[in-house]
């Protein structure tokens, strides 16, 4: 659970507010506002579209509640539609394709040769799975992990370090 804590300065109203929040792990988060003057409020469940704002009026202290809304999508390459990204929300998934064959300095280029990435082998096996249907991706449980009917394990790409993965599918229904 993240603690976020900030404040803002708006028409001469101090806005202090501390969020408890696991997103984007939890699609929901509790907010404790607090006014440096008192203000009307009620209480009310306002639906917003991305990149609106809501505006309300607060007591001193006043609880808010925020759920944004997370589903599996598809974001398809601008080239090609037949690959693309899969997302949940706003976190890209990535498929963990493991460490096998990986010899040393991978995953890392050395640095102490010039242009070694660019010339590198990376030992990547021809059977690495880059295939997917994203009708059959499913959710494990309250995580960010997501699984395939094959065994393929999908995690957020901010998650995925020193191994393999794969971010741009070919798709297949």
């Amino acid at each position: 659970m993240k603690r976020i804590l900030s404040a803002l300065l708006l028409a001469g109203v101090l806005l202090q507010s501390a969020a408890q929040s696991a997103y984007p792990g939890q699609h929901a988060g509790k907010f404790a506002v607090k006014t440096s003057v008192p203000l009307k409020a009620e209480a009310l469940k306002i639906v917003t579209r991305m990149g609106d704002w809501a505006w309300n009026k607060l007591s001193t202290l006043s609880k808010v509640e925020v759920t944004y809304p997370m589903s599996l999508t598809v974001e398809t390459a601008p080239d090609d539609p037949s690959r693309g990204a899969l997302l949940y929300g706003p976190v890209v998934l990535a498929g963990e394709r493991g460490t096998e064959g990986m010899t040393s300095p991978a995953p890392f280029s050395n640095p102490a040769l010039y242009n070694d990435y660019y010339t590198y082998n990376y030992n990547i096996p021809d059977d690495i799975a880059t295939s997917i249907n994203p009708a059959t991706v499913r959710r494990d449980g309250e995580t960010l992990k997501f699984t395939t009917p094959d065994g393929d394990s999908l995690l957020p790409l901010y998650d995925l370090h020193r191994q393999r993965y794969v971010v741009y599918w070919n798709l297949t229904k």
